[in-house]
């Protein structure tokens, strides 16, 4: 699991952040 390449790409879609 990479720790921002697809967490980023998850953030955005969910737009927690």
């Amino acid at each position: 699991m990479p720790h921002q390449g697809q967490s980023s790409a998850l953030v955005k879609s969910k737009g927690s952040k």
